[in-house]
């Protein structure tokens, strides 16, 4: 059956990802990163499905009914500790290297190239942040600004594909706390909101050889809001 035209094809989102996170990297990388020490009866890659399209917006999920879909998908009867005690800190780290390696990704089957007007700069980055509510049982290790437990991202990717930064911060971290000025933005062009809005990170921005676009604060002059040099 062909495609609708203008209709997205949910067997091309399923070769994406499947290319994204192949067997082969997600059965590496959790070896990688001390997830998997042996082969057990959990696999991580059906593991790894398991956990991340079983969540979704306003669908709430029990251990059990995890434990359930993984069987269902793996054709495998578990012993609900095997599955529960999968829920560890090898997991975090795991899923830290998936996050990391789909944006990436994504960064650079968006890769562009900058037009004449910006061929004195090496990339033009953008950075911002999205906040995830997590379970309330999360809220020591991850406490929310507006929830009890929430997970902030924080990314700075360039539109060449050529830079990126990625990192994960508790959900009532400021946003101006989330932005890490180092060498690697020398030549580079920074865009960012009114959250990062702070005259201290123009000044950092600028002294490791940055350039920078924000919207102005009503309150500030143009003067104020341009740091000299």
């Amino acid at each position: 059956m062909a495609p609708i035209p203008g209709k997205i094809n949910p067997y091309e989102i399923e070769n994406v990802l499947n290319k994204m996170f192949s067997p082969e990297w997600l059965r590496d990388t959790a070896a990688k990163v001390g997830y998997v020490q042996r082969n057990r009866k959990i696999d991580p890659v059906t593991f790894f499905w398991v956990v991340v399209l079983g969540f979704g917006v306003g669908v709430q999920r029990t251990l059990a009914s995890l434990r359930r879909a993984y069987e269902t998908a793996s054709a495998e009867t578990l012993v609900p500790s095997s599955f529960y005690d999968r829920f560890n800190k090898g997991l975090i780290a795991f899923l830290k290297e998936c996050l990391a390696h789909g944006i990436a990704d994504l960064a650079n089957h968006a890769s562009l190239t900058l037009s004449d007007k910006l061929k004195g700069f090496k990339d033009l980055m953008v950075a911002d942040g999205t906040i995830i509510r997590l379970h309330d049982k999360l809220a020591e290790q991850f406490p929310g600004a507006r929830g009890k437990a929430e997970l902030k991202i924080h990314t700075a990717i360039g539109l060449t594909g050529n830079t990126k930064s990625i990192a994960i911060y508790s959900g009532k971290t400021a946003d101006i706390k989330t932005m890490r000025i180092g060498s690697w933005l020398k030549d580079n062009i920074l865009l960012f909101d009114l959250g990062y809005f702070k005259h201290e990170l123009f000044s950092r921005i600028r002294g490791n050889g940055g350039y920078f676009v924000s919207r102005l604060k009503q309150s500030h002059s143009l003067g104020a809001a341009c740091p000299p040099g």
